[in-house]
């Protein structure tokens, strides 16, 4: 396998989870520019 493919697997199973604790951040926080 190459592990740059691998990567980008672990990269894309780890982006939803990711994206959903932030967007639960801005909705718990009503504040976007803590996180940017």
């Amino acid at each position: 396998l190459d592990p740059k493919h691998k990567f980008e697997g672990l990269d894309q199973i780890s982006v939803g989870p990711m994206l959903g604790k932030a967007i639960k951040l801005i909705n718990s926080n009503q504040s976007i520019h803590v996180l940017f």
